[in-house]
């Protein structure tokens, strides 16, 4: 019974150990894309927390918008962010859904569509995030709140 318990600590205790580890790797950024209305950030990971990746962002963003030239868009606030995973590399097309970027010459020029995280402005000026099971919302007085939960 004891040889039992000491492998389900052992277990668990690696298990935490693991996703603090995920939790807390540095971000890369791979390369950027945009056009007028989107930015793609093309990451090779992201924290495995959304409150995490949210801190990485408002960390990171103004250094990343300054680094990569994104812009905003006049009159509409920031342009939105999207950040993917670079996942497999630049791909060819081929008969998938993939997002390909103009920017640059094919045949591969398209990764695997796997969104990390969006980041968007609201009409009133909050900034959005966005991720594949919940939407959370940083208001003017820089709380952040869990507006939703997707399903």
């Amino acid at each position: 019974m004891k040889k039992g318990f000491g492998l389900a600590a052992g277990l668990v205790v690696a298990g935490i150990a693991a996703y603090f580890y995920l939790n807390n790797r540095p971000t890369h950024i791979i390369a950027v894309h945009q056009n007028e209305h989107v930015a793609s950030l093309l990451v090779d990971r992201l924290p495995f927390s959304d409150g995490k990746r949210v801190a990485w962002w408002l960390k990171h963003n103004k250094a990343i918008k300054t680094q990569y030239g994104i812009t905003s868009i006049e009159g509409r606030g920031a342009k939105s962010i999207y950040v993917y995973a670079f996942g497999k590399g630049y791909l060819p097309e081929e008969d998938k859904d993939r997002l390909c970027f103009d920017d640059m010459p094919g045949p591969k020029n398209c990764i695997d569509k796997e969104i990390l995280m969006m980041v968007l402005r609201t009409r009133d000026g909050a900034q959005q995030f966005i991720f594949d099971n919940a939407v959370y919302v940083q208001g003017a007085d820089g709380k952040l709140m869990k507006k939703a939960q997707r399903e």
